[in-house]
């Protein structure tokens, strides 16, 4: 069975292709558009997943169900009619796009053709809990779902025993900690769903001195449940920005504004924030764990890209294994909406461990070749010590861009859409933060490493894998003496082990290895500021042309400067 799973008209839209209880196909709209977060109908990642499935397609699933909660959500209006106008003004869109789920079947109809294929709504926490519990590879485990909204939804969990998923607890808006989080990058100065990445990054250079503030913002509610202290918010009707006088005057300085500078209190008041997260986050699953007597966590959901939050829940040693959906956004929640569309059908979602997403649209030889033809210094990388040219280009201080076979699923850069360059020189970091990604200083640069070797540099266990780039770990003395440009400032870094395989990313990993003896690289994101990672060879020439990298390999091509 061929079922294509979607998500549109809010944010991430993108498509998903399940066939037979497997994800063989995935793809965000915003990496065809150029548009990062696009909203609209994903016609063209659509479009990518059916030329996958040769056209054949037996189901769709919708990563919503419009109809659930609409009392709730009714009486959410009624409740604030006094405010509603600034309801309207500072929500047009949001309330838009909430109309236009009601239009996703005609768009499935109308869009892409599918005239008689069923259309499934599922619900949205339902979806990411699929989505992260299916692929861990447990046959039994929690899995904690945790977004700004979904529906009326904003925290979850679910326990997943013997293939099935039974929602054990839940709280609804506007009682969130996503929008507390999207609540404190607003006032530092940053875009809410584009920007939270800064504020965990920002964290590390700052100290706990506003944990009165978090103490009072987030309050404890029964044994194990949290509560937002609503007197301090304006989210519930709408209003932006979510914080509200009483806010300013109990953090006791004014909101940041987009280009000031970052002062101190800005870093301490992001270090608090997240400090009250991990505090929140592990009580709540300790008593869980404790209470359903479980070793094993599942998390998706927006919360579950906070890095800095799985490291601590890691270290924290509450639970022997946990897995994180790769894609654990929105993006994701069309996986798990397809698995469970299959699932009301008969069909068993595959339960082996995800491994890779490596799903995206792949480029063959001679369209790789012929984009590249026009680009009179490149050479033809020979067969034999294919990568060694490109290990010494990174030896004397050279930064590429790294483009191979499918693009990835998700906001990781694994190996297939990178920026490359040397861990070992910090001079190198800054020239890619500066100029290349114009990003700013406090936001730290990912190592990829060898996995047989990582823990000679990092804090882990021999076996462990973290292939996805979702954990922050303590890195040791060695990877801070050797590769500092991949160690952030508390000693951290947020990895992402390679297995040994002839894959090509691999191979270069070894080829490193070889010339220097280091066994990583400096890996980010193919993509300059606000844009999406490349897609195409197109996407990759454009970028590298017009940024200061230094070469680039696209398949078997080295083109350089």
């Amino acid at each position: 069975m061929n079922i294509l799973g979607l998500t549109a008209f809010w944010h991430d839209s993108t498509a998903v292709l399940v066939q037979d209880g497997r994800i063989t196909a995935a793809a965000e709209e915003e990496r065809f558009t150029r548009d990062k977060h696009e909203a609209s109908f994903p016609v063209k990642a659509a479009s990518f997943c059916l030329k996958q499935a040769q056209g054949k397609i037996d189901r769709v699933a919708y990563y919503r169900n419009p109809y659930r909660n609409l009392f709730p959500q009714f009486m959410q209006v009624i409740k604030n009619l006094p405010k509603i106008h600034r309801t309207v003004r500072h929500q047009n869109s949001w309330i838009k796009y909430w109309f236009k789920t009601f239009s996703f079947g005609r768009h499935v109809r109308e869009d892409l053709g599918l005239k008689d294929v069923p259309v499934d709504y599922i619900a949205h926490p339902l979806a990411h809990a699929a989505s992260a519990f299916y692929p861990s590879g447990f046959d039994r485990a929690l899995i904690f779902i945790a977004d700004a909204i979904g529906e009326m939804t904003t925290t979850s969990l679910f326990l997943g025993e013997h293939g099935r998923l039974e929602l054990v607890w839940s709280l609804d808006f506007p009682h969130s900690m996503g929008v507390l989080y999207q609540t404190f990058c607003q006032y530092l100065g940053y875009a809410q769903h584009h920007d939270e990445y800064k504020v965990m990054g920002l964290s590390a250079y700052g100290r706990d001195r506003y944990r009165h503030v978090l103490d009072t913002l987030l309050i404890p509610h029964g044994i194990d449940g949290y509560r937002l202290n609503l007197k301090y918010f304006q989210h519930p009707w709408g209003e932006k920005p979510y914080y509200n006088g009483d806010f300013i005057k109990l953090v006791g300085f004014p909101p940041r504004r987009k280009h000031e500078k970052i002062d101190e209190c800005h870093a301490d008041l992001a270090c608090s924030l997240q400090e009250a997260l991990a505090r929140t986050v592990t009580s709540f699953l300790k008593t869980r764990a404790k209470r359903h007597k479980i070793e094993h966590l599942c998390m998706a959901g927006g919360l579950a890209l906070n890095s800095v939050l799985n490291g601590h829940l890691l270290e924290s040693g509450l639970f022997k294994d946990i897995f994180i959906q790769p894609a654990s956004h929105d993006a994701g929640a069309s996986y798990g909406a397809a698995l469970i569309s299959g699932l009301n059908n008969g069909v068993q979602p595959d339960r082996e461990r995800l491994t890779s997403v490596s799903l995206g649209v792949e480029y063959s030889s001679k369209y790789v070749e012929n984009a590249v033809k026009e680009f009179s210094n490149k050479v033809l990388l020979p067969e034999e010590g294919r990568w060694k040219p490109v290990s010494r280009l990174l030896k004397e201080g050279k930064i590429g861009g790294w483009f191979q076979g499918r693009a990835e699923f998700g906001p990781r850069a694994l190996g297939n859409r990178s920026i490359i360059a040397d861990p070992s020189s910090v001079n190198v970091r800054d020239r890619i933060n500066d100029i290349i990604k114009e990003r700013e200083y406090y936001r730290p640069l990912a190592p990829s490493i060898l996995s047989n070797l990582a823990p000679l540099y990092f804090d882990i266990e021999p076996g462990q894998e973290f292939p996805f780039m979702l954990f922050i770990v303590k890195a040791k003395d060695k990877a801070k003496a050797e590769v500092p440009a991949v160690i952030h400032v508390d000693g951290t870094s947020r990895i992402q082990t390679v297995p040994l395989s002839d894959d090509p990313w691999c191979s270069l990993l070894l080829a490193c290895y070889n010339e220097d003896k280091i066994p990583m690289l400096l890996n980010t994101s193919f993509n300059r500021k606000y844009e999406p990672i490349v897609n195409s060879p197109e996407d990759a020439l454009k970028t590298f042309t017009e940024t200061e990298l230094d070469f680039l390999v696209m398949n078997n091509y080295l083109i350089l400067k």
